[in-house]
């Protein structure tokens, strides 16, 4: 069974200033780049941008704690 690992792109009150007078309004690269780093065949990847998605609270994740 894979570990399931959630990474987030915080929400940022500078940045949605920003982002709101974009045209596009892509997600910053940085969690995806992280993402594309960690074995998927042990760990099952969920990306979330706050600034346009909820986060899955409901859901169960591994931790690092």
């Amino acid at each position: 069974m894979k570990k399931k690992i959630l990474l987030i792109t915080p929400e940022n009150e500078e940045i949605n200033r920003f982002r709101k007078n974009q045209f596009n309004n892509f997600i910053q690269i940085t969690m995806p780049y992280l993402a594309a780093f960690i074995d998927e065949n042990k760990y099952e990847i969920t990306l979330v941008d706050e600034y346009n998605q909820r986060v899955p609270f409901e859901e169960k994740f591994h931790s690092s704690a």
